[in-house]
Formats: C-alpha cells, sequence, structure tokens
C-alpha cells in the first residue's frame, strides 16, 4: 500500500482550495450587494455617533461655529462560526475517490454561504424586533419610535404595516424623504432609490418599478419610478416585508466586518487516521443609523 507523502497532501489541498474558490465564486452574494464589506484585525470596532451641523448662519463679519451633539454609538463585535468535515483516510490513499472529496469540499462552502448570507438577511428579517439592535437607542431598524439623539427623545418612525401597492410605495417614498435629522431639519442625502424585497414580494416590486408606464392603471400614466429605482432581490427575506432603501446612505451606514475569511484548513491525526478539513470565519455586522431605510411589514 502506498504511503500518502507531503507532497500529494499539499497537491490535494491545492485542488480542494479551488473547488471550494470555484464554489465560492459561483454562488450569488446577495448579502454583498447590501453591505459595505471591511477587513479588520480588530475584535471590536466601534462607530462614535456624530450629529448633524445646523444650516449656515447668515455673516455677521465673522463666522458662526457650530458643534456637534453627540450621537448613539455602534459596537461591531466579531463573533465566530465554523464548520468541517472528517473523512477517513483511506480516501485519499486510494484512487478514484477525488470526486467524493469534492462533493464534501462543497457541501462544506455551501454551509459557510448559507451561514454569511443567514447573518446577512437577518438585519431585515428582525428588522421589526426592538431585540435586534444594533445602534445605541435600544430600538430595532425599523421602529415606529426611533429617538432623534441621546439628548433629544423626539422621536420619527421608519416603520409601517402598509402592503406592497403602487399608492403604498409613493406614501413610503413620501415619508422617507420627509425623515429629519437630530436638529429636526430635513435629513440631507435621503433619496430612495432601492426596492428590497424577498420572494413573496419579487413580481409586485417589478411591476411597480419596472413597467413603462404606472402599474395596474389603464390611462398609460408614466411611471415615474422606472429608471429611479431598482429592484433589489434576497430570497433569504421571509415573508411579505418589503424595504424602500437610499442607497448612498446604506452604503455608509450598513456594515460588514470580516476578522477571518474562511479558507480550508487541513489536520491529519496520527490515532484513527482521520483527515479533517475546517472552516472558520470571524464577522460582525450591524447598522450605525436607520435613516436609509423605511420598512414595510405587511400582516396579510
Amino acid at each position: 500500500m502506498a504511503i500518502i507523502t507531503p507532497e500529494q497532501y499539499t497537491e490535494l489541498e491545492d485542488r480542494i482550495d479551488k473547488i471550494y474558490d470555484v464554489r465560492k465564486s459561483n454562488l450569488p452574494n446577495y448579502m454583498e450587494q447590501l453591505y459595505t464589506i471591511s477587513d479588520t484585525d480588530m475584535l471590536e470596532t466601534r462607530h462614535l455617533g456624530i450629529g448633524s451641523m445646523a444650516k449656515a448662519a447668515p455673516w455677521g463679519g465673522t463666522v458662526e461655529y457650530d458643534g456637534y451633539s453627540k450621537g448613539y454609538e455602534t459596537d461591531y463585535r466579531q463573533a465566530r462560526y465554523s464548520t468541517g468535515i472528517q473523512l477517513d483516510e483511506r480516501i485519499f490513499r486510494y484512487k478514484g475517490n477525488f470526486g467524493e472529496i469534492a462533493k464534501r469540499t462543497i457541501k462544506a462552502a455551501d454551509a459557510i454561504y448559507k451561514t454569511k448570507e443567514y447573518y446577512g438577511a437577518s438585519v431585515f428579517n428582525n428588522a421589526f424586533d426592538d431585540s435586534f439592535t444594533s445602534r445605541g437607542d435600544s430600538v430595532g431598524l425599523c421602529s415606529t419610535a426611533h429617538p432623534y439623539s441621546p439628548t433629544d427623545a423626539t422621536t420619527q418612525s421608519n416603520e409601517g404595516t402598509l402592503a406592497l401597492n403602487v399608492a403604498n410605495f409613493e406614501t413610503t417614498r413620501k415619508a422617507m424623504m420627509s425623515f429629519r435629522d437630530d436638529k429636526g431639519d430635513l435629513k440631507v442625502g435621503v433619496v430612495p432609490n432601492i426596492l428590497l424585497v424577498g420572494t413573496e414580494q419579487l413580481k409586485t416590486a417589478k411591476q411597480i418599478v419596472g413597467g413603462e408606464y404606472d402599474a395596474f392603471q389603464a390611462d398609460f400614466n408614466i411611471n415615474i419610478y422606472s429608471g429611479n429605482f431598482q429592484v433589489m432581490y434576497n430570497p433569504h427575506i421571509t415573508g411579505k416585508k418589503w424595504f424602500m432603501i437610499a442607497g448612498m446612505e446604506m452604503t455608509e451606514n450598513l456594515n460588514w466586518y470580516y476578522g477571518r475569511r474562511p479558507k480550508p484548513e487541513r489536520e491529519t491525526d496520527f490515532d484513527t487516521e482521520s483527515v479533517k478539513f475546517k472552516l472558520i470565519l470571524d464577522f460582525a455586522y450591524g447598522f450605525d443609523d436607520y435613516t436609509w431605510v423605511y420598512g414595510q411589514n405587511p400582516t396579510s
């Protein structure tokens, strides 16, 4: 019986790496369409909230200096996730078994993929639950009671229960463009241009946004949303919930930090003659602010 040399193990590892990379690249990255992705060597990353500045003052012979109020802080703390496969050493020793190794590698890649997509979508699936908060205002991403700041208890809402139709789409758009900053001024930069939905709402979303004329109308009015909104589909978003999003603001506030990106790693157990491959990833995710999104969670 031939001995497996270290060189053969190295060659095998290279092939497994390639299978893993190919599988990973062929899977649709819904999560990465949403988040600003960064790498970090910090166990915890803290974003300090800073309030808005007031409107510039008329010139009175000298510059009017404005101060920032303290905003809410957001902590991104790395969490670790892992999966692995354990194989009998004989699967490597005898010829003709590489197909089985490839299948197991693909399954492990899928497990990592499902993990990232699950947690990536969880910000939206849990958006209406105040026990799933990220910033320091102690409410969920979508809430009827977001305070302006730690020092101003005035609240505003980015949560509703409206069904997805043309009238409610326009109602939500207007509500979103009326968001206020911590000084009570209109929020700068909140221009919604994305409609995010799961499978339940995909057809309706494309009908509202995608056509040349107003959806579900017989008078052929121009569809003002066509070309100004894109439908972003994420099959991991559950139910009939839908989200209107300002894309520029989202990139500034929805964050994902990789502390350790997954890569197949091998170890051989001397006593059991089993070969283990593990995949470990560390990441942190969350949101700094809420004024980039308005969520609707219809019950029917």
